[in-house]
């Protein structure tokens, strides 16, 4: 995949960099090491887009965006019963959705931080059910 130059990227182009990455995690049939690392760099370049953000509205879709990530990392090291991992990004998946509303309070509508909301509470029961799997 043929990237540009970071350090000329804004927040927007960054932000479009992982959408893409994100979205080519997805394909149906790649192998799981190419999903884990485009998942990787999806969430490096979320990083970079919220240093790079100029204002709360930016910075705000970028940590939606990387709960997003976070969510489907945590997904993807369940279904290889890597607890350790999984654990770290459902704790990711929450705190980028907390930055998300705190920073989309005063910039974002109703609809953009209720979806957020709604992900957030499906995480909780996920994480409910993931944790009663493990064998403690």
């Amino acid at each position: 995949m043929n990237m540009p130059d970071h350090k000329m990227l804004s927040s927007v182009e960054a932000r479009k960099e992982g959408n893409k990455l994100l979205l080519n995690s997805k394909l149906d049939g790649l192998a799981p090491v190419l999903k884990e690392s485009r998942l990787q760099k999806a969430i490096n370049m979320y990083f970079k887009a919220i240093n790079l953000a100029q204002s709360n509205k930016e910075k705000a879709s970028a940590f939606k965006n990387m709960m997003t990530c976070s969510f489907y990392l945590s997904e993807f090291y369940s279904e290889k019963q890597e607890v350790n991992k999984c654990l770290f990004y459902m704790k990711e998946c929450f705190e980028s959705g907390n930055n998300a509303i705190d920073l989309g309070l005063n910039s974002m509508d109703k609809s953009w931080l209720d979806d957020i909301s709604q992900r957030l509470s499906n995480l909780v029961t996920r994480s409910i059910n993931f944790t009663k799997m493990l064998k403690w």
